[in-house]
């Protein structure tokens, strides 16, 4: 329980003192896309891939992080994961994969998650990622830099199409 109430902590934190320059790029011009999502079962996971083939026809390299609240319960380790276990007693990042991942520059983070997640939130405070991706949530609009509303009923697809849509209408003005 304390380590929940201190990856918050230090996700909050980091809000203020993470030095990256967040922008809106152009979703022609990204390369290389972050997709981080909690384990909910075998259909989220086909949503999920079926993401990833989109963006990989568009020219984007996907690397993938999933959350399991319990290591076992995934069948087949198809994604690179993480778990609460990845995190210290005191909040803080012990495995060298998941820093490695908070530490990529990624053109785009999308989470596609429709609910919270304080060790997702951890790592897009802490991301070096040029603009952080997810529905609309106007509690954690500090944790995002293009934020998609999706109905209270609509559930992981519906935010999957929507994050494609308006990421690839995002045009370069420079």
């Amino acid at each position: 329980m304390l380590r929940k109430y201190l990856v918050a902590y230090r996700a909050r934190s980091a809000l203020t003192k993470n030095p990256v320059i967040r922008i809106n790029p152009s979703f022609q011009e990204a390369k290389k896309i972050g997709i981080l999502f909690t384990w909910e079962g075998l259909k989220k996971i086909e949503t999920i891939q079926h993401f990833i083939n989109e963006l990989k026809i568009s020219g984007k390299k996907a690397h993938v992080l999933c959350f399991l609240d319990q290591a076992e319960e995934i069948p087949s380790r198809t994604y690179n994961f993480f778990s609460p276990n990845d995190f210290n007693h005191f909040g803080s990042v012990r495995t060298d994969a998941l820093q490695q991942f908070i530490n990529q520059e990624f053109d785009f983070l999308f989470h596609l998650d429709t609910f919270r997640n304080i060790y997702i939130e951890y790592i897009l405070s802490h991301s070096r990622a040029r603009c952080r991706v997810s529905r609309y949530d106007p509690e954690k609009k500090d944790f995002y830099d293009f934020m998609i509303k999706i109905g209270e009923n609509e559930g992981i697809e519906q935010l999957c199409r929507h994050v494609l849509h308006y990421t690839k209408s995002l045009v370069s003005h420079e």
